[in-house]
């Protein structure tokens, strides 16, 4: 089922990724991410660990309860977005996979069963 498929390379393949993927989010932990929303009517301010660092509401803003939940909302989701993609930008499962023939895996991954 598996002729021809070098598991030992793949393996290899599956630790260098895990490894660079360790070391971006080592990398993105040093990092401070920002997301301003509304104009500037919050800003949000959140490390590579995904604590969130500061949190700025402009005074306009207080009195419209419904819009303010939004742009919290908005800004939040925003700074976890540029985190998510800051620990694992770069790198691309592809180009590690390039090479490797994944047909020789036969029905093991859905396909053909020969």
């Amino acid at each position: 089922m598996f002729q021809g498929l070098d598991l030992n390379d793949l393996m290899n393949k599956a630790k260098d990724l895990q490894k660079q993927l360790q070391e971006k989010k080592n990398q993105s932990a040093k990092e401070l991410f920002e997301a301003s929303v509304g104009g500037g009517m919050i800003r949000v301010k959140m490390n590579g660990n995904f604590e969130l660092v500061s949190l700025e509401i402009n005074n306009e803003i207080l009195a419209d309860k419904a819009i303010l939940e939004d742009l919290m909302k908005a800004a939040l989701n925003e700074v976890l977005r540029k985190v998510k993609e800051s620990q694992s930008g770069g790198i691309n499962i592809n180009d590690i996979m390039a090479g490797f023939d994944l047909s020789k895996l036969g029905g093991f991954t859905g396909g053909d069963k020969k």
